[in-house]
């Protein structure tokens, strides 16, 4: 008989995915729990927690993780929960590569999509997959040196939204707002300086205004992985910070 529920979990090394890794293991959510590490060293947090657990090494850049060891065709749902995406390098698009972007791309954004169509061949027919990715307000804004970010996130957005109707794929684009992670200290450090984006997340950490990512992992918790509240087979929570953060910066410039 095949078992109820699983997550896979990308991004769990750290931030707001290694928060929901946290949380849905303290509650016994799943009846398995595969959580993907770039540098699997890192998962050494999740010892502590009881429960059937894997710990899968996944370096985006490599191609699709290997899953075999986890059955994925003995659960009748299986939840998809994507929060790694990096957000470097922050530079001028005209100064990038060609390079760069190759490889970008193939970290970020082939990497997921490998991972995503990897569990689509390896579960069972009548398994239920719901996914949950997180969105940026940079996929629909322009943010000075942002670029592929933005492009990055545009692309991979396009390809669930895609996916969603092909499948018929209950699919969250969960905009977080902005949190208290590394990602931000990252921002804050190599921002050009005299931009209004630089300002703009400064002011936000210096006032203690970042909103803290253990309390976004108990919303996306709550709302999608105890119990699948969204109402629509495409779903995107969006946060109002980042529209705040490109109107300062148009008028910067004006």
């Amino acid at each position: 008989m095949a078992e109820t529920r699983a997550c896979i979990l990308s991004g769990a090394s750290g931030g707001l995915g290694r928060e929901i890794a946290t949380q849905i293991l303290e509650d016994a959510v799943f009846d398995a729990y595969v959580f993907l590490f770039r540098a699997i060293e890192k998962s050494s947090f999740l010892e502590e927690y009881r429960g059937e657990k894997y710990c899968i090494p996944f370096s985006l850049e490599e191609g699709k993780p290997d899953l075999t060891e986890v059955r994925l065709e003995r659960f009748q749902e299986i939840i998809l929960v994507l929060t790694a995406f990096s957000i470097e390098p922050i530079q001028s698009l005209k100064l990038i590569s060609k390079e760069v972007v190759e490889n970008y791309f193939k970290t970020n954004v082939l990497g997921q999509i490998d991972l995503v169509q990897e569990v689509l061949h390896l579960v069972s027919s009548d398994c239920k997959i719901r996914i949950v990715s997180l969105d940026s307000g940079a996929v629909n804004q322009v943010f000075e040196g942002w670029g592929l970010y933005s492009c990055g996130k545009s692309f991979f957005n396009r390809y669930l939204e895609q996916l969603s109707i092909e499948e018929n794929i209950p699919t969250v684009l969960y905009s977080p707002g902005v949190m208290d992670t590394g990602m931000q200290t990252c921002i804050r450090e190599k921002t050009d300086k005299n931009s209004s984006v630089a300002a703009f997340f400064t002011e936000k950490y210096k006032k203690g205004d970042l909103r803290n990512p253990k309390y976004v992992a108990k919303d996306i918790v709550e709302r999608y992985l105890k119990e699948w509240t969204a109402k629509e087979l495409r779903e995107k929570v969006s946060s109002t910070e980042m529209r705040d953060i490109y109107l300062s910066q148009i008028q910067y410039k004006a």
